[in-house]
C-alpha cells in the first residue's frame, strides 16, 4: 500500500497516548487507543547481560507473554523486509530521574558530561553490535528529532560529528506534514538535511521522515516527499512517520509521491482516490483522524479523466 521495505518496532517506549494527538486509531482492528507505558520493554531481554540497571518488563500481562520484537523480526524476514528496533526517548523511567534531583549538576558541567557520555554510549553500543552481529548490515541508527522541536542538538550535549563514526545511518525525524499548513515551504526540512549531511559526511545513509498523519493532506505529503528526494543532501531513503495515526489514503499517497518523484521499482496502485475526482452529489469530508473520503447523496456520480494513482 505505501511502498515500505523496512519496518522497525519501538521496543522501549516513553509514556504517551497513541495515536499521538488524535482520539482514535484510524485502522487498528484490536483497539481504538493505547496508553504507551513508561520505559517498559516489549521483548524478552537476556537479563544476564545486564548489571544493576536492568530492563523493566511490561505491567500488562498479555504484553509480557510474547516477545513482540521476535514476532515482528520473523514476520519481516519472511517477507524479505529489513527490520529494526528503536529505544525511544527515555530508557530510564522519568519517574526515577525526577525522584533523584541530586543527579542534575550545574548546566555547563552537565553538558560536558552529556557530550562525553553520549559519545561513549554510542561507541559502546556500536562496538557491542560488531561483536555479536551475524548480519554485516546490522548497525546503530540515530533518529534525530530535536530540530523539529526547535532545539539545537549541541545545546543538549549531542554532537553528531563526534557520534557519527559509531553510526551506520541517520534518520531526520521530520514531521512537518502533520501540521497541515497549506503554505508549508519545508524550509526547516531543507536546513536540517543540509546540516546533518555536513555533520555525518557524504557517505553515511541519510533518511528523511515524512508524516502522513494528523493534519497532513495528500498535497503536503506529495510536496514533502519531493522536497526530500530533490534536496542536495542526497537522501538515501524516506521514513513513514508514523503509520499508526495515518489514514490508508495518506499511506497510498506516500508511495505515489515517491513514484511521481522518480523512485524506481514501485508498483502504482490502479485507480484514483474518490475525493480527488470530479464529484456530483457527493460531499467531500476531510477527517484528520479517520479516512479522507466523500459521502453520497441522491444519484451520486464520480468521474475522472486522469489515469493517476490511488484506489477508489
Amino acid at each position: 500500500m505505501c511502498g515500505v521495505n523496512n519496518l522497525y518496532m519501538v521496543v522501549v517506549m516513553h509514556a504517551e497516548h497513541r495515536p499521538f494527538q488524535a482520539p482514535e486509531f484510524p485502522h487498528n482492528p484490536a483497539r481504538d487507543t493505547w496508553q504507551a507505558e513508561d520505559s517498559r520493554v516489549t521483548f524478552f531481554p537476556d537479563m544476564e547481560r545486564y548489571g544493576r540497571v536492568k530492563p523493566l518488563r511490561s505491567d500488562v500481562d498479555w504484553i509480557r507473554q510474547t516477545d513482540w520484537l521476535r514476532l515482528m523480526v520473523d514476520a519481516c524476514r519472511a517477507r524479505g523486509m529489513a527490520v529494526g528496533a528503536e529505544v525511544s526517548h527515555y530508557p530510564i523511567p522519568k519517574s526515577l530521574v525526577k525522584s533523584h534531583p541530586d543527579w542534575q549538576p550545574e548546566k555547563d558541567k552537565w553538558l560536558q558530561l552529556r557530550k562525553h557520555s553520549t559519545t561513549e554510549f554510542y561507541r559502546f553500543i556500536s562496538e557491542e553490535i560488531k561483536k555479536v552481529r551475524r548480519n554485516p548490515k546490522c548497525h546503530l541508527r540515530y533518529n534525530d528529532t530535536y530540530p523539529y522541536r526547535g532545539w539545537v542538538l549541541e545545546d543538549i550535549g549531542m554532537h553528531l560529528d563526534e557520534v557519527s563514526p559509531y553510526l551506520g545511518s541517520l534518520v531526520n525525524q521530520d514531521h512537518e506534514e502533520q501540521k497541515g499548513n497549506p503554505e508549508e515551504t519545508f524550509s526547516r526540512r531543507k536546513a536540517w538535511l543540509a546540516k546533518n549531511r555536513r555533520l555525518i559526511g557524504p557517505d553515511m545513509p541519510l533518511v528523511c521522515g515524512i508524516a502522513p498523519r494528523m493534519k497532513a493532506t495528500p498535497e503536503l505529503v506529495r510536496a514533502g516527499v519531493k522536497v526530500a528526494l530533490e534536496h542536495p543532501a542526497r537522501v538515501n531513503g524516506l521514513a513513514l512517520k508514523h503509520y499508526d495515526g495515518a489514514s490508508f489514503g495518506l499511506m497510498r499517497v506516500f508511495k505515489q509521491g515517491m513514484i511521481e518523484a522518480g523512485v524506481q521499482g514501485l508498483t502504482p496502485t490502479i485507480g484514483k482516490e474518490i475525493e480527488e475526482m470530479k464529484l456530483d452529489n457527493f460531499q467531500r469530508f476531510d477527517d484528520y483522524v479517520e479516512e479522507w473520503g466523500a459521502e453520497s447523496h441522491d444519484s451520486p456520480l464520480a468521474s475522472s479523466f486522469s489515469t493517476s494513482s490511488g484506489p477508489m
